[in-house]
């Protein structure tokens, strides 16, 4: 997991600003810079792009 990446987290798309070692992450969401978010690493899911069409792979 790196910063920048992008991820689905309660089915909207965030970008991963700051991890943290107790497995939590600050993530902001891609429509609306201003909205930060702390989440769990278990609870996002990783996004790739693949011919213009997502697929979702949860992070453990």
């Amino acid at each position: 997991m790196s910063i920048n990446k992008e991820v689905l987290y309660k089915g909207k798309r965030f970008k991963i600003i700051h991890i943290y070692d107790s497995g939590y992450c600050e993530i902001r969401n891609v429509d609306n810079p201003y909205t930060v978010e702390l989440a769990l690493l278990t609870d996002i899911l990783t996004t790739q792009t693949d011919m213009n069409s997502f697929r979702y792979k949860e992070i453990m």
